[in-house]
C-alpha cells in the first residue's frame, strides 16, 4: 500500500510540474502610456486572460479605488466613469451597465486580480496585446484633450461627431489645422494648404439639390477654375448629394478640387478636399470622401469632440476655461468673451445663451460689486418686466475648487418667460465672469453647463490687460 501511495503522489507531482514550469516561462508585462507598470504581485495568464492586482492597475489610470470587504466588491471612479467588480462574479458594471466577463476577478494567493483589458477598457482606455513580447500595451487618452493632441496616440482610424451623426476616415500626414468648437467645421491641411480635406456643417434654410448645383457652379466660374464634372449622387441610405469636380493651376502646380455636398436633415454638409493633380493623391483623396458617411460607431471612431447626454464639451485653451453647452448651439467669439447662442438673435421671440467673459480686475473693487453692477444692468434691460422679475440675493458659489458669488433672475409673464444665471470668480489678475440666459426656452440644460464650470487660474498677468466687464 505504501509503495503504491509513492507511485501516485509521485504521479501527481509530474502532472504539476510542467504547469510550474509553464507559469514561470510566461512572463507578461503591462505597458501604460510607454511606461512598465510593476507589480508586488506579477501579472497571471489565468484561463487565457491576463490578471493583475486591482488597486495598482485602477489607480495607475486615475480612479479612485474602494473595497468593500463585506461584499467583496471594488469600486474604480473616476470624472466621467464608476467601474463596479465583485469577487468570482462575471458581471461587471460600467456606468451601470453590465458586462459579462470570460474570467470573473478573483483572489489568489491573498491577492484581488482582476482582468486587465475589462479593468481597463471599462476606464475608457485602449487595449492591445502584442503575442510575440507577451505584452499588454493601454493607452490612456485624455477625452476632454484637444482633438490634434488625441490623433497623435489614436489607433482608431475614423473621425466622428456623435451629434451630427457622421464619420470619415482620419487622412495620413495632414495635421488638423481649424477646429470649430461648435463642431460644425473642421480643416487638414498642410502648411501651404495645397493639400486639404475640411468639413462643413450648416444650416440648409431654403437650399435645394438645384441651388447647390448653382452655388458650385457660380464658385467655379467666379474664381476662374476648369469645371470636370458636376453630378448628382446618392450616399449610403439614400442622402443625395452634388459632386463638383474641377482643376486649376497656381503657378507652377496643377491642382485637383473635389466638392461633395449633401442635404439631409436640415442642414448641408460640404465636405471637400484638395490635392495635387496626379492620379496617386487624387486616388487617396477620393478614398477620404468615398469615406464619409452619416453613422457614427464611437467603437472605431476619434470623437470630434466630447458628446455626452446631448451636451457638447467646449474648452478655451487660451483662457484655460471648460464647460459643457448643448450640441447644436452656435458659437460665437469678440475679443474677451465667448457666446453660445440657441439660434439667430434676429427676430427671435425664443434663444438660450451660454457664454463666459474674462476681464482685468479693477483695482479696489470686489467680486460682489462686479456682481450687483451685473444685477442693475440686467434690470435696467428688462425694466418694462421689473413686476414680473425675482432677483436672488448674491450667493457664495464652488465650482470645481473655484470659490466665487452667483445670482438668479426670473421673469414670468404672459409675454415672457425667461431665467438667468451669472458667476463671478477671481483667478489671479482677472475676474471670469460666466453667465447663462434662456429666454422663452427650454432650460433644463442650465444645471449640466453650471456644474460642469471649470477654469485654471492664469500665469500672473497673462494675457495682459482686457477691457471691463460690459456691465461696469
Amino acid at each position: 500500500m505504501k509503495k503504491l501511495l509513492s507511485y501516485i503522489l509521485i504521479f501527481c507531482m509530474l502532472l504539476t510540474f510542467p504547469a510550474a514550469v509553464q507559469a514561470e516561462e510566461t512572463h507578461v508585462s503591462v505597458v501604460l502610456n510607454g511606461t512598465l507598470l510593476e507589480f508586488d504581485v506579477p501579472p497571471q495568464i489565468i484561463e487565457g486572460r491576463t490578471m493583475v492586482p486591482v488597486r495598482k492597475i485602477f489607480e495607475s489610470l486615475g480612479a479612485l479605488v474602494e473595497w468593500n470587504g463585506e461584499t467583496r466588491t471594488v469600486t474604480a471612479t473616476t470624472k466621467e466613469r464608476v467601474v463596479i467588480m465583485q469577487i468570482d462574479n462575471n458581471v461587471i458594471t460600467v456606468n451601470n451597465e453590465e458586462i459579462v466577463l470570460d474570467v470573473p476577478p478573483q483572489i489568489v494567493a491573498g491577492r484581488t486580480l482582476v482582468p486587465v483589458r475589462a479593468a481597463s477598457e471599462g476606464l475608457g482606455a485602449l487595449v492591445e496585446w502584442d503575442d510575440s513580447t507577451k505584452t499588454v500595451k493601454i493607452t490612456v487618452q485624455d477625452e476632454f484633450a484637444p482633438l490634434e493632441e488625441r490623433l497623435k496616440n489614436t489607433t482608431k482610424t475614423k473621425l466622428g461627431d456623435a451629434f451630427y451623426n457622421w464619420s470619415i476616415d482620419i487622412p495620413k500626414g495632414l495635421p488638423l489645422s481649424v477646429l470649430a468648437p461648435d463642431g460644425v467645421y473642421f480643416e487638414f491641411s498642410d502648411e501651404y494648404m495645397n493639400e486639404i480635406v475640411s468639413l462643413n456643417v450648416a444650416a440648409a434654410k431654403d437650399a435645394t439639390i438645384e441651388t447647390i448645383k448653382q452655388f458650385e457652379l457660380d464658385y467655379v466660374y467666379d474664381n476662374n477654375l476648369t469645371l470636370i464634372s458636376q453630378t448628382v449622387e446618392e450616399a449610403a441610405g439614400g442622402v443625395e448629394y452634388v459632386r463638383t469636380v474641377y482643376e486649376y493651376n497656381h503657378y507652377t502646380s496643377r491642382f485637383h478640387g473635389d466638392s461633395r455636398m449633401f442635404l439631409k436633415d436640415g442642414y448641408v454638409y460640404s465636405l471637400y478636399t484638395r490635392c495635387y493633380a496626379n492620379e496617386e493623391d487624387i486616388a487617396y483623396y477620393k478614398s477620404i470622401e468615398d469615406s464619409f458617411k452619416f453613422e457614427y460607431d464611437k467603437s472605431l471612431c476619434e470623437p470630434l469632440q466630447k458628446i455626452e447626454n446631448g451636451m457638447r464639451w467646449y474648452y478655451s485653451e487660451k483662457y484655460h476655461v471648460g464647460f459643457y453647452v448643448p450640441a447644436g448651439w452656435t458659437y460665437l467669439n469678440a475679443n474677451n468673451q465667448v457666446v453660445f447662442l440657441s439660434g439667430e438673435v434676429e427676430n427671435a421671440t425664443s434663444l438660450g445663451m451660454i457664454g463666459f467673459s474674462v476681464f482685468s480686475v479693477t483695482e479696489g473693487e470686489s467680486l460682489e460689486e462686479y456682481a450687483q453692477k451685473s444685477k442693475a444692468a440686467y434690470l435696467k434691460m428688462y425694466e418694462n418686466y421689473k413686476d414680473a422679475l425675482t432677483q436672488s440675493e448674491l450667493k457664495e458659489v464652488t465650482l470645481n475648487g473655484n470659490t466665487g458669488v452667483y445670482y438668479t433672475d426670473r421673469i414670468s409673464s404672459s409675454e415672457l418667460e425667461s431665467y438667468h444665471h451669472d458667476m463671478f470668480f477671481y483667478l489671479g489678475d482677472y475676474v471670469y465672469n460666466f453667465s447663462l440666459s434662456f429666454i422663452n426656452t427650454d432650460a433644463t440644460f442650465a444645471e449640466a453647463a453650471i456644474n460642469s464650470f471649470t477654469a485654471e487660474t492664469p500665469a500672473g498677468n497673462e494675457f495682459g490687460y482686457l477691457t471691463p466687464h460690459p456691465a461696469g
